[in-house]
């Protein structure tokens, strides 16, 4: 312990040096998901910023950069994250964009700013300092010291600053830029993204994308046999009398396995880097415990929580915000239940449903949460 606080304490020495030292540039530093894909509110932002502002140079930090370079576009610098290029970056750029907490070693100067997007606005479970079982120490998470402004789209998403961050400062609750896509709609964007996957304009989507669990450790495995998806898509189809194609995606932190993919209509999207454009495509969400459930709903389109495991969940794995029964979801244990639901939904009961549960929310989803930042960072930089 004490050898891991004289690191941190060092790292923040040499960050503070160079930033002292070289001053800050006309740069934004990106990160999404701790440099795991080219993603989320962080990409929006990235992508409009460039628009209204070229001369700003944008910096994403990867895992794998040599393996991003293909994915981002021409003008985004590509860096590899680690300790040295982000002391290197993230002390000489004015603007940091991210989605997930930062290094604890960071040190931010008073000519920089630091933008938290977060990655779950409309969470079901607690996360940092809101849950006791995630043992995250009072002075590991930064945000609360060093933040210039949290970006949110419903009240529950500013509760999550205040009480999981123990966050005080500014709060732009206007929307989640990921989530303006999903207000705005875009039919060149779909049609595109569906003719990339090969799925025919005339089929139905169902998106599958079940969360991790903290028990069984990031990087494991997901088990995939607790759902028939032959059998959902083949109700679905006889319910709509129209064909349905069926994309998995798993979160980032996990691995797939134990899947048969033999059928052409059910596809992992696994690697997919931006799951928004999953959910734009799509007709139906079945997940679990991902916020991207308070994120489908923009849609008026069903969601379904498959949640199978629901008692081992909220006892070994983490705490959520409230009782399932106490929200407007539909939520099933068992596939039974699940196939009876599907065969009951109706638009009618899909528009109210999508209203409750924006209304539980609190939500606030403007479809212009990434211009507001946007404009937020040219103050700064102006």
């Amino acid at each position: 312990m004490i050898i891991e606080r004289i690191k941190t304490y060092t790292k923040r020495f040499l960050m503070m040096v160079s930033y002292l030292i070289n001053g800050v540039e006309n740069k934004a530093v990106f990160e999404s998901f701790s440099g795991q894909s080219y993603s989320d509110n962080p990409r929006v932002i990235s992508e409009l910023l460039h628009t209204l502002s070229p001369e700003i140079e944008i910096v994403w930090l990867f895992k794998n950069p040599e393996e991003k370079r293909k994915v981002v576009p021409p003008y985004v610098r590509v860096e590899k994250r680690c300790t040295k290029n982000m002391i290197k970056e993230y002390s000489t750029a004015k603007i940091w964009v991210n989605n997930f907490c930062v290094q604890e070693f960071m040190y931010k100067g008073k000519n920089q700013t630091y933008i938290q997007t977060w990655h779950g606005d409309r969470p079901f479970k607690k996360v940092i300092y809101e849950s006791n079982k995630l043992n995250f120490r009072k002075n590991e998470v930064r945000e609360n010291k060093i933040c210039d402004l949290c970006v949110a789209g419903s009240e529950i998403g500013v509760q999550v600053y205040r009480k999981a961050f123990l966050y005080q400062g500014k709060i732009l609750n206007v929307g989640t830029p990921r989530a303006d896509v999903l207000v705005n709609g875009d039919s060149d964007r779909v049609k595109y993204i569906r003719k990339k996957l090969g799925i025919p304009h005339d089929s139905k989507i169902l998106l599958y994308a079940p969360t991790f669990r903290d028990n069984k450790g990031l990087n494991s495995s997901q088990k995939m046999d607790i759902l028939n998806f032959e059998r959902v898509i083949s109700e679905l189809q006889l319910k709509d009398n129209c064909s349905w194609y069926c994309l998995i995606r798993v979160h980032p932190s996990l691995n797939i396995k134990d899947i048969n993919l033999d059928d052409s209509k059910i596809l992992n999207l696994s690697n997919y880097e931006d799951m928004a454009d999953l959910m734009l495509i799509s007709d139906m969400l079945i997940t679990d415990y991902s916020s991207s459930a308070g994120d489908f709903i923009l849609r008026n389109k069903p969601v379904i929580l498959y949640q199978y495991d629901l008692s081992e969940y909220e006892k070994e794995d983490r705490e959520l915000h409230f009782k399932m029964e106490d929200t407007p979801f539909w939520s099933v244990q068992t596939e039974e239940d699940l196939i009876d639901l599907i065969k009951q939904i109706n638009n009618d009961m899909v528009e109210e449903n999508c209203r409750a549960i924006k209304e539980f929310y609190k939500t606030n989803e403007t479809g212009k949460s990434a211009y507001e930042v946007c404009r937020f960072i040219l103050d700064k930089t102006s």
